[in-house]
This record gives C-alpha cells, structure tokens and sequence, in this order.
C-alpha cells in the first residue's frame, strides 16, 4: 500500500516545474539506483541509519505536513501500527527513488519532460 501512495506524492510533487527539477537533481545526484544493487546487504543485522535518514527527507519533501495523515490512513487500511507504517515508508522512500533513478537512467532522461513516465 505505502508504494503507490508514494507515487502518487511523487507525482503531485513534481507536476510543478520546482517539483519536477528538485526530483530530476535528486535523481541525478544520489538516486541512481544503485541502492538496489545490494539488498540482501541492506537488511541484513536491520536497516542501514543512513538508508532511514534519507527516507525521512523524501518523505518529508513529497508528503509535507501530511505525513503523519498519511501513515494513519496506512496503518488503519493495514492493521500495522502507525510507527511500524512510518519506519516502512522510511525504507520504501530510498527504494522507490532508486528504481526511479535507475528507469531514468535506462531511458536516459536528462530533463524534467522526461519524468512524465513516471
């Protein structure tokens, strides 16, 4: 449930021109995909401080002050509680923008046109 909401965030955020180019140079300089280059390392002995510190700032940037909305809604549909919701959106953040940054890359989109596929 957490991905597609955060498409969607991901999608409002960049339908304006500053969305879009704080997306593409997100993209360009530290989402290139290559967190997915070792996942079994990722979660191996728990998540890396890092990985949960860079969670927190996308999601602070695409959901705003509807963060916390946001992770009520997701832990009522799902039965999870809210800060169990909210430590899975911190993973999910970092993942989804690295498979982004990497179908980026494979397309060789260079510009905020470009993202429109995503």
């Amino acid at each position: 449930m957490a991905i597609p909401v955060l498409m969607q965030a991901m999608k409002r955020n960049a339908a304006t021109p500053e969305g879009a180019q704080g997306l593409l140079d997100a993209l360009n300089n530290k989402h290139d995909g290559s967190i997915l280059d070792n996942l079994g390392g990722l979660f191996s002995g728990g998540v890396n401080e890092s990985v949960m510190e860079d969670g927190e700032r996308i999601l602070g940037h695409v959901l705003g002050g509807r963060q916390q909305n946001v992770q009520n809604a997701l832990s009522q549909k799902s039965g999870i509680d809210a800060g169990t919701v909210a430590q899975i959106l911190k993973v999910a953040a970092p993942l989804l923008m690295g498979v982004i940054g990497k179908e980026q890359r494979q397309a060789n989109v260079t510009d905020q046109g470009g993202l429109d596929g995503y």
